[in-house]
């Protein structure tokens, strides 16, 4: 399956901004079978939106190509 990278954000606020994340990913969870593989389906700006409105300090780059990338591994 490829997956596409299309920002990438910077913080200071790790811990605290993967649980928020995490939390608001889970709706669009594509491997529900297996929790280990951490991949979604959402919207970037949803994203941005988002993690504004728990003020966190971080730096964008939505200006970046987005990049395909294939599975590794068996």
């Amino acid at each position: 399956m490829p997956k596409r990278v299309q920002a990438r954000i910077c913080t200071k606020e790790a811990p605290s901004f993967e649980l928020i994340l995490h939390k608001f990913f889970e709706a669009g969870r594509v491997n529900k079978g297996n929790r280990s593989k951490e991949f979604f389906r959402v919207n970037i700006l949803k994203i941005k939106e988002h993690i504004d409105s728990h003020a966190i300090d971080a730096k964008w780059t939505m200006a970046a190509e987005a990049q395909q990338f294939e599975a590794i591994g068996p």
